[in-house]
């Protein structure tokens, strides 16, 4: 798992929150690429590109 900062493992609602944050703060597109490199992270079956995918990383979404 990779580490962010001091101390701090990689957390999704984090990188959610700042990803939300970003977007509002600008008027271009941002890009998810944070998220989606640490899929394995989120739902050990999640793999990029799969299009189940996007209904069980929403179940494991709301399960944290």
């Amino acid at each position: 798992m990779q580490i962010l900062g001091v101390n701090k493992k990689w957390c999704f609602t984090c990188e959610f929150e700042r990803l939300i944050l970003k977007s509002k703060d600008t008027k271009s597109s941002v890009s998810p690429m944070c998220i989606i490199s640490h899929l394995q992270n989120i739902g050990s079956q999640l793999s990029n590109g799969r299009e189940e995918d996007a209904h069980e990383f929403l179940r494991y979404f709301l399960h944290l």
